[in-house]
């Protein structure tokens, strides 16, 4: 068994290394910049609902006020390969 590795084999090893380090680095700032847009999205969304359950009457259901969320921006992790 040889103790070395060739020139070759280090190189290559790098290369696939790097290459999923700039993955992971590129995926974990897309779903922070995801995560950045749903939650100012959320927060002006909720702001509204509180100015619309102060103005509400007591009686009424005014703690039972939902976002609706279906509108947000789904999370697509790889835009750049889907078909156009």
């Amino acid at each position: 068994m040889r103790l070395h590795k060739s020139k070759a084999q280090v190189s290559l090893e790098m290369a696939i290394a790097l290459i999923g380090v700039m993955v992971i680095l590129f995926a974990s700032i897309n779903v922070f910049v995801w995560l950045n847009k749903r939650l100012v999205m959320r927060q002006r969304d909720y702001e509204n609902t509180r100015v619309a359950a102060g103005n509400a009457p007591m009686q009424s259901t005014a703690n039972e006020i939902q976002v609706d969320e279906s509108g947000y921006s789904k999370l697509y992790m790889f835009e750049g390969f889907k078909k156009k």
